[in-house]
């Protein structure tokens, strides 16, 4: 993804706050920090689709710059989300560095980057796409996943009893947290900017995507137990704040009497010592397994629904990203 320095340059050259040079030097420190050192999947998948759903006459410089800059967009929102949730579920760190709220001198007013950020992008929707004849769905395609990710982060952050911990639950938060705007927001936008776009063909993808979106959240809920953070760079905390993952869900599910008291005890508290206990319990009820036996199950599903689709040049974007994503790490058991 090229075209960053151009983004930055139009976000804090903006005549309109030139009478607040110090502002945009710090706000060119938030976009640097924040925005391009993480894996880019939003940016990267708006950018992909957009290169192979487009007609090749149309895939010029020109066009190729804007779907760029569109990527960063999308990035733009990813951060802003991000730290938010980080300050929400006290994260030390971020994409191997310290959370940028962690960072002197910034603390709580990260939130109101957050919401700079967030309003730039549209800065950058009305300069460059204002006259696509998308534009207004664009812009709503971006309001719409902002709200239904804070609606997935606010359900996140309940630490239930164990008795709601269930994988219906799950389902429903990975939905609005991760699933509408890890691949749902991304493929949709390329899509409508590439023109490639029919309400019937979107209704057909759509659950294509949010299958994807889950396995993704899936994967993260492995990696925070499992992964090594300085691979991941993020030190993991969902077992410390009691969250409702899929590991979570399947421990409770196979739990006995004992082993269920022993996730009363320990799940959901702060202490290494429990975090041990519960990661030790994950292993005895072969949660790994069972991480590993969903994805299997999931790529059969996938791959017969992307089968059913007419459109082969959708057809094959979703093969390609299914390809990335399920093979974007390994699950040791």
């Amino acid at each position: 993804m090229e075209h960053f320095p151009v983004v930055v340059k139009d976000l804090t050259t903006n005549r309109d706050y030139s009478d607040i040079p110090d502002f945009m030097e710090r706000f060119a420190r938030v976009l640097h920090y924040t925005v391009p050192n993480g894996k880019k999947v939003r940016g990267l998948t708006t950018l992909i689709t957009y290169k192979m759903l487009e007609k090749p006459e149309n895939l010029t410089k020109e066009n190729i710059s804007l779907a760029n800059i569109l990527a960063w967009c999308a990035e733009l929102l990813e951060s802003s989300i991000l730290i938010v949730d980080d300050i929400v579920d006290r994260s030390e760190t971020r994409r191997n560095g310290p959370c940028w709220y962690k960072i002197d001198g910034v603390g709580e007013r990260a939130v109101l980057d957050a919401f700079i950020l967030h309003d730039s992008l549209h800065f950058l929707l009305k300069k460059y796409f204002s006259s696509h004849p998308f534009y207004v769905p664009m812009v709503e395609l971006f309001i719409r996943t902002n709200l239904d990710t804070a609606i997935g982060q606010i359900m996140d952050t309940r630490m239930p009893k164990l008795e709601h911990i269930t994988m219906e639950r799950f389902s429903t938060i990975t939905k609005y947290k991760t699933g509408y705007y890890t691949f749902w927001f991304p493929v949709t936008l390329g899509m409508y900017f590439s023109r490639v776009f029919s309400d019937e063909l979107h209704q057909q993808v759509t659950p294509i995507l949010l299958e994807m979106g889950k396995f993704f959240q899936i994967q993260n809920d492995y990696t925070d137990c499992f992964g090594d953070s300085s691979v991941t760079g993020k030190k993991g905390t969902d077992i410390q704040e009691g969250k409702i993952t899929f590991l979570s869900v399947t421990a409770v599910e196979k739990a006995n009497c004992h082993q269920r008291k022993i996730l009363e005890e320990h799940f959901g508290k702060p202490s290494d010592e429990s975090v041990r206990e519960v990661l030790t319990l994950y292993k005895q009820l072969g949660v790994p397994n069972a991480v590993k036996e969903y994805e299997q199950q999931s790529i059969i599903k996938i791959s017969e629904q992307i089968k059913q689709l007419r459109n082969q040049s959708v057809s094959n974007l979703l093969s390609m990203l299914t390809d990335k994503l399920y093979t974007r790490f390994t699950i040791k058991i």
